[in-house]
């Protein structure tokens, strides 16, 4: 995963953060999906920081709304990936669908 930067008024080109091993999770208590790296080198000094990125439901499906939107453009490019994540689409699919309630 890789997070990008640049000016917004004065644009001396970007800088970039790297995620070489992020950790998915989910947050109960804040109802969000969590992504989570350690020791990530900053932008400009030699300090590591920690990062969490955390991305509400209605975020993740924009998200979702994007990627599918691409993966229709494009299904050769999306196919291998997605046929992998059958069983957590088909998951969310019954949870949206109302067939597994609270």
């Amino acid at each position: 995963m890789k997070i990008s930067r640049h000016g917004s008024g004065a644009n001396y080109g970007s800088r970039e953060a790297h995620f070489p091993d992020p950790k998915f999770s989910w947050s109960e208590g804040d109802a969000v999906l969590q992504v989570k790296q350690s020791r990530v080198r900053d932008f400009n000094t030699y300090a590591d920081h920690n990062y969490v990125v955390s991305i509400s439901v209605d975020e993740f499906i924009n998200l979702l709304q994007v990627l599918a939107g691409a993966a229709m453009q494009d299904p050769a490019r999306f196919a291998p990936a997605l046929a992998n994540a059958l069983p957590a689409i088909t998951q969310l699919q019954a949870v949206g669908a109302g067939i597994v309630r609270a």
